[in-house]
C-alpha cells in the first residue's frame, strides 16, 4: 500500500464510524465507537483487503450494534467467527 491508500482507507474508516454514530443515536456514541473499533480489529484478524476493510467493518459494526439492540430475539449473539 502507498501512503496515499493508507490515508484514504484511514478516511473511510473515520467516515464510516461518524456515520455510525450518527445513524444510531439511540446508542451513545462511545459504544458505537467502541463496537466500530472491535469490528476493525476482528477484521484485520480475519485477514480482510484493506481495500475491503470500511465495508467489511460497517457489516460487522451493525451486527454489534444489532445484538445489543436485542434484536436477536433467540439469545444469539454474534461471535466474530460466525460473522467471517
Amino acid at each position: 500500500m502507498t501512503i496515499n491508500e493508507v490515508k484514504q482507507a484511514r478516511q473511510e474508516l473515520l467516515d464510516g464510524v461518524a456515520q455510525l454514530v450518527e445513524e444510531y443515536d439511540d446508542h451513545p456514541a462511545g459504544v458505537v465507537m467502541r463496537c466500530y473499533s472491535r469490528a476493525v480489529h476482528f477484521a484485520r484478524a480475519a485477514g480482510c483487503p484493506p481495500s475491503e476493510l470500511p465495508r467489511e467493518v460497517e457489516r460487522r459494526t451493525r451486527l454489534l450494534l444489532a445484538a445489543r439492540r436485542g434484536s436477536f430475539d433467540d439469545g444469539w449473539l454474534p461471535v466474530m467467527d460466525e460473522v467471517s
